[in-house]
């Protein structure tokens, strides 16, 4: 037993040396970069002239989050960033990335449809 509990007070570093494995820890500090990082990629394209403001508020509407909170996040204020909320975030980013790509091939197809002088229909 007493080993046991001086096992569990050993801080992470030492355990993991002790045993070999490699633990990389995220700290709250990367959350907070790595969902400001999605709220300006979600806020894309940034159009000439526009304000900060209007693309926290493109970036939150799209990623389905209150603006304030989405402030916050955009500039890696957020105190706390339960990871539930992180999970979600991501999952809509990825969503969001899916349907820029299709976006993207369909605005592709149609150029080429145009470039081909429409013989190419499918």
């Amino acid at each position: 037993m007493g080993e046991l509990l001086s096992e569990m007070s050993e801080n992470p570093s030492a355990r993991a040396e002790r045993y070999g494995a490699v633990f990389d820890a995220v700290t709250a500090e990367d959350v907070a970069e790595e969902m400001a990082g999605l709220m300006r990629r979600a806020a894309e394209p940034a159009r000439p002239g526009e304000r900060v403001a209007e693309q926290i508020l493109r970036a939150a509407r799209r990623l389905g989050i209150d603006a304030g909170r989405g402030k916050r996040l955009w500039y890696a204020e957020a105190r706390n960033i339960p990871a539930h909320e992180a999970d979600t975030i991501r999952v809509r980013w990825k969503r969001l990335a899916t349907q820029i790509a299709a976006a993207d091939a369909d605005l592709a197809r149609l150029r080429m449809l145009l470039e081909s002088g429409g013989d190419a229909v499918q």
